[in-house]
């Protein structure tokens, strides 16, 4: 859609067009060439968690961006630098039909939660079957996709979270990452106007900030997602079939899952035969009771880590925000289950053995998917294990001095044990895919600066897959 270079000078595309699709409610990806004077055939790509029209994520249409390494889970800076980069927009709007056609928000709201537009029944059946939001305040040309999504208050009240901000500062031209104070930001967002946030530092749970305050705002949903297959809580088909869920997920394809009035998009999931379980790790607890905040997010932020079954079993874990104490005991239920895939059509790009030898598709042709900003997944497989692991990249590089290999990195995991329960304390596992062949797994304790356990690398088969998503290439 647009593409700048390293002093922000239009090489193609609208940056007009780009603020436009913000305003739209679109999915944003980057592509970053030639970071800081690097070799232009170099290419990093990112999906966004964020957008203001200034800037997003932290690349900025003026070539200017700005990148910060914390130790894991710790308040120490390990490097700070800023510098440019031509960067390349992606963009697809949330349509009335797929392929995509774009269309106006379901629901938009004023500050007091009064209508302005559409109906908010439609937006609450929509979230009831298992559709993706975008959300967008346009009097601050500010956009963020929600990673949770509940119906409330008997279909009166849609609320949503977004659990992976990072604190910016912001220039009259560019947006760095907030370095005096390093926080993370959490936000919950109802269609009554009603918005709370919390900002935690890092390292350590220490609250910095929180507010509640009321915003217009637009919603803007997916349409692009269809249920596929149906549980009760004792595993017992009600609509559709595990098969097809199976397959497609083996296609590439993303799941969103809905147990009671709750939706999130399955960080991880692990499939043998006949059976699938998700990890959804995106909710932080509420406060509850009865009254308007009863959606807010609890004084003392605590995350909830679900993991669901297609034998309708529940499984929960809580542990408080930037602290390895439990808030909560763990919980063992079961519950009736709604899966969903997106309709969207996805390639299987790449098969590569343990050793980089490929099986099946293309590196060249994975290449050509980076550079083009798609969304790529990936299937880790060993065969001495039952189970396989259906993950998705969070963002993918290649260099030019590696050849037709890519990397790819995948880094909000949790480590589980046998029988798929989570190992205590609790540890992130990031992901390190290599076209060369193998998975390298960090392995760190949540919560804790000094958290490094180990390293290990894995020769696993990998499949990449890529999406069609991003129609608009600049």
């Amino acid at each position: 859609m647009y593409k700048n270079d390293h002093q922000g000078n239009v090489v193609a595309g609208s940056k007009v067009a780009l603020k436009n699709a913000v305003l739209g409610g679109a999915n944003i990806r980057v592509v970053a060439s030639g970071i800081n004077g690097g070799a232009e055939q170099d290419f990093l790509v990112s999906g966004v968690n964020n957008v203001n029209i200034r800037g997003s994520e932290i690349y900025c249409t003026t070539g200017l961006f700005n990148f910060v390494n914390h130790l894991i889970d710790g308040n120490t800076i390990a490097s700070n630098a800023t510098g440019t980069a031509s960067v390349a927009w992606f963009a697809w709007t949330p349509g009335s039909l797929c392929p995509d056609q774009q269309a106006p928000p379901t629901y938009s709201h004023f500050t007091d939660g009064g209508t302005h537009s559409g109906l908010l029944a439609n937006l609450a059946a929509a979230v009831s079957l298992g559709k993706a939001v975008q959300l967008v305040r346009r009097d601050l040309g500010y956009l963020t996709g929600l990673d949770f999504l509940q119906v409330a208050d008997n279909g009166n009240i849609v609320n949503g979270q977004s659990t992976w901000h990072v604190g910016q500062s912001y220039a009259s031209d560019h947006v760095t990452y907030n370095t005096e104070v390093p926080y993370r930001w959490l936000s919950s967002w109802s269609t009554t106007g009603r918005r709370h946030n919390q900002r935690w530092a890092y390292g350590g749970q220490e609250e910095i900030f929180h507010n509640v305050d009321h915003s217009s705002l637009d919603w803007f949903v997916d349409p692009c997602w269809r249920r596929v297959f149906s549980h009760s809580d004792k595993g017992v088909n009600l609509k559709g079939n595990i098969d097809d869920l199976v397959t497609a997920i083996d296609q590439g394809h993303r799941v969103r899952v809905q147990v009671g009035t709750k939706v999130m998009e399955a960080r991880a999931l692990r499939v043998a035969a006949s059976y699938v379980q998700a990890q959804l790790s995106d909710q932080i607890g509420q406060k509850g009771g009865v009254g308007e905040d009863k959606l807010d997010l609890a004084d003392e932020a605590f995350w909830i880590w679900t993991f669901v079954d297609t034998n309708g079993g529940v499984y929960q874990e809580h542990f408080f925000y930037g602290n390895n104490s439990e808030a909560a005991p763990a919980s063992v239920t079961s519950s009736a289950v709604d899966w969903f895939v997106d309709a969207r059509p996805w390639n299987r790009v790449l098969e590569v053995d343990g050793a980089g030898n490929v099986i099946s598709g293309s590196k060249a042709d994975l290449q050509t998917a980076i550079r083009s900003g798609a969304n790529i997944r990936l299937k880790i497989h060993n065969s001495t294990d039952a189970q396989k692991l259906y993950i998705h990249a969070d963002n993918a590089i290649y260099y030019s001095s590696t050849g037709e290999d890519s990397i790819t990195q995948s880094i909000r995991l949790l480590e589980l044990q046998a029988g798929n329960t989570l190992v205590k304390p609790p540890r992130w596992n990031f992901y390190l895919a290599n076209t060369k062949g193998g998975v390298e797994k960090a392995i760190y304790n949540y919560a804790q600066e000094n958290s490094f356990i180990s390293k290990e690398t894995t020769g696993n088969d990998l499949i990449f897959y890529a999406d069609d998503s991003v129609p608009f290439m600049p």
